[in-house]
């Protein structure tokens, strides 16, 4: 097959059947809201590096582990998604990190990231992974990292090792060929409503919107898109944000064509006793938390609106305000302690004695006995690779990941050490069933008797086929 219809074919289905709406969130910020019949939920950022007020921040390693919104919050950016692949041990990047004009003392780069580094007056490089960039002190001011490379002078790449021949959610950074356009995308993946990507087609897509060098960010459950006065605005597949280990920021002006509606959520008439951490919505729009000064922000085209804050423990409140196209617009909502129980997550689980309070969660599963409830505990078999990305979520370490379709094929696929072990033991007449242990529930306790270990074995694997 020729290059041009290899090309072609990779270029066709992210533009079939699209849905686009253009925002303009803030000045020298585009916003591109992209749904397809695939399906595919997209959210894009073309950010004009030329823009006065523009700049980038990445993460300092001391502001590492956080989620996207508390970054933003935090430096107090417009803009934040997730960055680098990184370890749930220290929460150190796979690639070069730097922020604040310093590097991450335990990242270096290697010949499997690629770089994206920027300086002052918004100098911007995107660096190919075969080659190693040592921090250069005297121009960056910050840097992440990234792999496998998507664009490359402006060719889509083809895909290479699982990682990319499989859609899942995904994050990406473009730098078009003047290096002075920024391209952010977060691809929604692993639910109904977004299939996720292989990296070709992530390609593709940034192809498309005009970058001519692109990289592959973490993805999975740690695709995140933060938009102050909006909130998230894509869905991450663990239902919330996961706390990454760094991030990369926009910092904007306002624009000209939106009103902010902002306030703080305080208790009773004290408005000192400020209460971060609370839920503030716009009826039938965006969502926000409060931020550790009990503050919540909206960019909202002119108009009227409802917000309404919930905290749990407390009475939600409302207040309804009319926005104006360049003026900033106060509402500040008062709480006030609740009489009886809250639900805030309306699972029928009063949130005093909910182990995740805020997804709905009626059977309170907790598979390791941590007192975080399954919906909030991402990492269950705690090896440092999260549920929904670990083939078998509840044994550490590795574990089958492919679902045989033949006896001689399930011969050939490598077994958890604990099952091999027993599989090789003979068969034993299986005791009285009084005296038989009670199966448990996934795969953190192997059950009596190889033919049990069996079945668990193939249970691990459709888990994990499932998973990727």
């Amino acid at each position: 097959m020729n290059r041009f219809l290899v090309a072609l074919l990779l270029f066709v289905p992210v533009v079939s059947s699209a849905a686009d709406t253009w925002t303009t969130p803030f000045a020298g910020v585009k916003r591109l809201h992209r749904t397809t019949a695939t399906p595919w939920n997209i959210n894009a950022l073309v950010i004009d590096l030329n823009t006065p007020g523009v700049r980038l921040q990445s993460t300092a390693t001391a502001q590492r582990r956080r989620t996207p919104q508390s970054f933003a919050q935090l430096v107090g950016a417009q803009v934040a998604i997730n960055a680098d692949f990184f370890s749930y041990t220290d929460y150190s990047t796979s690639g070069l990190a730097a922020g604040a004009g310093a590097k991450w003392p335990d990242t270096v780069d290697t010949t499997g990231s690629g770089t994206f580094a920027f300086g002052a007056n918004n100098r911007a490089e995107l660096s190919v992974p075969s080659t190693v960039v040592p921090f250069d002190p005297s121009w960056m001011v910050g840097v992440v990292s990234g792999h496998p490379q998507i664009v490359r002078n402006g060719a889509v790449l083809a895909d290479s090792g699982t990682l990319c021949t499989v859609r899942h959610p995904r994050t990406a950074i473009g730098l078009s060929q003047d290096k002075k356009t920024l391209y952010l995308v977060v691809v929604d993946g692993r639910s109904t409503t977004s299939a996720g990507m292989k990296c070709s087609e992530l390609g593709a897509l940034l192809q498309g919107l005009g970058a001519y060098n692109a990289l592959n960010l973490d993805g999975g459950g740690s695709s995140a898109m933060y938009l102050a006065g909006t909130g998230v605005v894509n869905r991450p597949s663990d239902g919330t944000q996961r706390v990454v280990a760094n991030h990369l920021a926009v910092f904007a002006p306002a624009s000209a064509s939106l009103g902010v509606l902002t306030g703080v959520v305080y208790e009773g008439t004290n408005t000192s006793a400020r209460l971060p951490g609370a839920t503030v919505k716009v009826t039938g729009g965006p969502t926000d938390i409060a931020d550790a000064t009990g503050l919540y922000q909206f960019n909202l085209p002119p108009g009227s609106y409802t917000v309404t804050a919930t905290l749990s423990g407390y009475v939600p409140a409302s207040v309804t305000r009319t926005v104006t196209a360049g003026q900033t617009i106060w509402g500040s909502i008062s709480l006030t302690k609740s009489m009886v129980p809250t639900d805030l997550d309306e699972d029928g689980v009063v949130d005093a004695m909910d182990n995740c309070p805020m997804v709905p969660n009626a059977g309170q599963l907790d598979t390791d006995g941590d007192k975080a409830g399954d919906a909030c505990d991402g990492d269950d078999d705690g090896d440092g690779k999260f549920d929904e990305d670990d083939a078998c979520p509840l044994v550490p370490g590795p574990c089958m990941t492919t679902l045989p379709t033949s006896e001689e094929a399930f011969d050939a696929v490598p077994l958890v050490p604990a099952v091999e072990t027993a599989l090789a033991e003979p068969v034993a007449a299986p005791p009285p069933a009084d005296e038989q242990e009670e199966p448990t529930r996934g795969c953190s306790t192997i059950p009596a008797g190889p033919w049990a270990l069996l079945l668990l074995a193939l249970v691990c694997r459709v888990r994990g086929s499932a998973k990727q």
